[in-house]
């Protein structure tokens, strides 16, 4: 379990590995035709962000240049489902 605790962060850089491969198969049906690359571009970035949080031994410039992309795509997202 010590183990476990110590690499959390592993399951947090898993989650843009899975989602780039749910939209590879979603997308395969139409040949990529109708993909929303906005939307696609923005919550990869989110996942990004969002792992580089969890990793204990990033630097301050890379922890609030993560920040940064975590609140503002998750500001953009939160507006994107209101629409």
């Amino acid at each position: 379990m010590e183990w476990l605790r110590q690499n959390a962060f592993l399951a947090a850089w898993l989650a843009p590995v899975v989602a780039l491969v749910v939209f590879l198969f979603e997308n395969k049906k139409t040949q990529f035709a109708n993909v929303d690359w906005t939307r696609a571009l923005v919550r990869f970035a989110f996942l990004v962000a969002l792992a580089m949080e969890f990793v204990p031994g990033i630097d301050l410039a890379r922890r609030i240049a993560a920040n940064t992309i975590l609140f503002t795509t998750l500001g953009w997202i939160m507006m994107d489902r209101v629409r």
